[in-house]
């Protein structure tokens, strides 16, 4: 009976080693996994960093072009207005010769 209670409780030991050694296994195929999830995850935002990174510069781009843009067209339109006024006296001035000349 003695002898078989020891082989009984070796028995339990042997057990327990092996699933402590299945789940230590397990547990390192499981950290192994998320290392490389995490080596992923850090691509994935490096990425991300560097397209923020160009959209930043791309819009500061844009911002000086329609710096550039707008100093183009403010004068433009001063010029277009100006050339209105002149059109509309140009136009009264030709209206009161003609006034004048058919009187006349």
């Amino acid at each position: 009976m003695q002898c078989h209670a020891i082989n009984f409780r070796g028995s339990v030991h042997d057990r327990a080693i092996a699933i402590r050694d299945a789940v230590l296994v397990e547990n390192h195929r499981a950290l192994q996994d998320t290392t490389v999830s995490i080596g992923k995850l850090a691509e994935t935002l490096e990425q991300a960093s560097r397209t923020v990174q160009r959209v930043s510069e791309d819009g500061a781009n844009i911002g000086k072009i329609i710096e550039v843009i707008s100093a183009i067209v403010e004068p433009a339109n001063l010029l277009a207005l100006n050339a209105a006024i002149e059109a509309a006296c140009a136009g009264q001035l030709r209206s009161r010769v003609s006034v004048f000349r058919l009187k006349g």
